[in-house]
């Protein structure tokens, strides 16, 4: 008798020896056990390779690619192309399920969802587990004139990033081809996403919390503390022109209060949270050329544009950085970011900005 799972849970696996097994495992414990796991080895340096190859030996629901190393995208396309499940889940090697998350998933197999999302916990050294604040906003079911009226908060509430709090009917992934940018390295599932969601029909918003996000602030401090990457850069200036360009394309009932969300999206996550720090914390000594060159860019400007900083009450040192960047007074940005926000080299990553 030939095995066909329910759902393909494919992750992507690079440099992740010290946390696999608890990802895995997670998997294997649960008490539903239609499924199948598509390991993708990219190209993973250290053992990775070898512990997939052993999981795939001890269960025969556990496939294994090995691939040279191409990213995420490449990585979650190539794990895709060998999935046979009715629903896909892209899960992250670091990360974990809930007990019981696909039992809770399944009571919807048979509802005819295109989409299906839930809430996540997060974990990190300090804090053993908590309810991460990117709610569901809305709980049932959605068509796509109530998913256009949610969009209206899209960004600010996380609507689009993060893929692994979602599985996809692979019927409607199919029927409209939906795959990641190869080549895209950072925030593919939110360009994905904006996509995925106003393609849908139906999309079921669950209250439960069945992810636990793992949350790995030294990771991050490392990669700020190099160079500048400029492919980070210009990742997220793509993320947010096709952000746009999806909505306004796919979107059948548009709101002015979008845009307006996301210009204040991109200004407090994007700009303040993802890309400034990486400027003054890294090894690169012209920070003022860099500043300049991401303040002037298009995605900066027309987020100012967009969203109007004096409905923030504060009036904080970062609202004195938006005010001057708003004048152009690109100097005086870049004195307060250098000599006051990051004198002492030191930034909190915000865990609800996505990476």
């Amino acid at each position: 008798m030939i095995f066909v799972p329910k759902i393909s849970i494919i992750i992507p696996v690079y440099k992740v020896e010290k946390y696999i097994c608890e990802c895995i495992d997670s998997i294997l414990s649960q008490d539903y056990k239609d499924f199948e796991i598509i390991l993708v080895d990219d190209g993973s340096p250290d053992r990775c390779p070898e512990i997939c190859d052993n999981y795939a030996k001890q269960d025969k629901r556990i496939k294994v690619i090995h691939k040279e190393n191409g990213g995420l995208s490449s990585a979650r396309n190539a794990g895709y192309s060998l999935a046979e499940g009715d629903f896909i889940w892209f899960i992250d090697s670091d990360d974990l399920i809930e007990n019981k998350a696909i039992s809770i998933l399944s009571d919807y197999f048979d509802s005819y969802a295109d989409i299906i999302k839930f809430n996540v916990y997060i974990l990190n050294k300090k804090i053993k587990k908590q309810k991460l604040d990117i709610v569901n906003t809305f709980s049932g079911t959605a068509d796509c004139k109530k998913l256009c009226s949610i969009a209206g908060n899209a960004c600010s509430k996380s609507l689009f990033p993060y893929v692994w709090r979602n599985i996809y009917s692979r019927q409607f992934l199919e029927k409209f081809n939906l795959r990641f940018i190869d080549g895209l390295s950072f925030v593919e599932d939110g360009v994905f996403n904006s996509q995925a969601y106003f393609l849908a029909e139906k999309i079921v918003f669950l209250d439960d919390y069945l992810y636990v996000y793992r949350f790995r602030q030294s990771g991050l401090s490392k990669t700020i503390a190099d160079n500048f990457n400029y492919n980070y850069y210009e990742s997220l200036a793509l993320y947010d022109r096709l952000r746009d360009e999806n909505y306004k394309k796919l979107c059948q009932f548009p709101s002015d209060e979008y845009y307006r969300d996301a210009g204040r999206f991109t200004l407090e996550k994007i700009y303040q949270y993802m890309l400034i720090p990486r400027v003054y914390l890294c090894s690169d000594k012209n920070k003022y050329k860099l500043f300049k060159m991401i303040s002037k860019s298009e995605m900066i400007r027309k987020a100012f544009s967009r969203f109007d900083i004096n409905e923030i009450k504060s009036r904080s040192l970062d609202w004195w950085l938006f005010w001057a960047v708003k004048h152009r007074l690109y100097m005086l940005g870049h004195v307060i970011c250098k000599f006051v926000l990051f004198k002492d080299h030191k930034v909190v990553i915000d865990p609800n900005a996505f990476e």
